[in-house]
Formats: C-alpha cells, sequence, structure tokens
C-alpha cells in the first residue's frame, strides 16, 4: 500500500465516506489529548519552558483502519506484539500531533459524534496556542499564557470523564 500522506498532495478532496469512517474509527477507539510538561523542562539557559502539544491516537488490533489513517493523515504508526501464550494479536497505534493532528481533526470534526466536542477544544486549544506564539516549546509561556494553556487540558480531562460517565 502506497504509505504517502494526502495531507500536502494537490488532490481533490479526501472522499466524505473514508472520512465518516476515519470519524468512527476515532470516535470508538481514538483519544484527544493536549499534553504539557508544566514548565518542568529546563532550557540550557535554566529558564523553564512549559511545552503543550496536541495528540490525537488510535489504537486496535486491526492493521487496516490504522494503515488508512496514515495514508490520510500522516503520522506515525507503532507495533505492540502481544505474548503467544496470551493468544492475542498485535497491537497497532497510530498517533498525530500538533498541525497534523489539527489538520486530521478539522476533516473529522463533521462527522465525529462521541468526540466532537473534545475536537472543538483541541482545535480551540491550537488557536490560542497560535494566538500567542507559543511554537513548538521554543518561546517561554508568560505565567497567563501557562494558565491558559493548561486550562485547555484541563477542560479536555473533564469531557473525557463526561463521556465515560455517560457510557
Amino acid at each position: 500500500m502506497e504509505q504517502r500522506s494526502l495531507m500536502h498532495d494537490n488532490q481533490p478532496q479526501i472522499d466524505p465516506c473514508i472520512l465518516a469512517y476515519l470519524a468512527g474509527i476515532v470516535d470508538g477507539e481514538g483519544c484527544i489529548g493536549i499534553y504539557g510538561n508544566y514548565g518542568r523542562w529546563i532550557s540550557s539557559r535554566g529558564k523553564r519552558k512549559a511545552i503543550y502539544r496536541l495528540d490525537v491516537k488510535v489504537g486496535m488490533s486491526d492493521p487496516e483502519p490504522i494503515v488508512l489513517l496514515r495514508q490520510v493523515f500522516a503520522g506515525s504508526i507503532h507495533t505492540r506484539k502481544q505474548l503467544p501464550q496470551g493468544g492475542r494479536r498485535p497491537f497497532y497505534t497510530w498517533c498525530v500531533s500538533q498541525r497534523k493532528a489539527k489538520y486530521a481533526l478539522s476533516l473529522l470534526i463533521p462527522y465525529l459524534r462521541a468526540k466532537k466536542a473534545q475536537a472543538e477544544l483541541a482545535l480551540e486549544f491550537t488557536r490560542a496556542r497560535a494566538d500567542i506564539g507559543h511554537r513548538y516549546g521554543r518561546l517561554p509561556l508568560s505565567v497567563m499564557e501557562h494558565v491558559e494553556l493548561a486550562e485547555y487540558a484541563d477542560q479536555l480531562k473533564f469531557l473525557k470523564r463526561e463521556v465515560k460517565l455517560l457510557n
């Protein structure tokens, strides 16, 4: 199978049926997360820098949807082989971060149901992150910027707990 991403190609739009299918996979097997080191990392100049990133991950034992996610949105695939005595199949995880995660969510959001609120918050986070000029942790954050980005991560955690309670 071809492993190129459609993200940078000048090809026609992605088939809405494919996007709807992938949104169902993300809804059922995926995870949308905003992760930060909360200022624990110290630069070479002795200053603390908080780094926040957006990740979208999908994990499952069927490799076909995972490969399709990578073909459409790029990203990486990791394989965890199960122990033979457990009788389980290998487990595949697809992951995208930052711009690729934003791209994937922006295309999937019309089709998402269970994770739509999480995706909307994640896209809002990317806009807030861009507004403060925080690119890949290279710029130090002010206390207020740190609080703002940490609030997005906390809100997303709350949304995840809320969905679990509904199930």
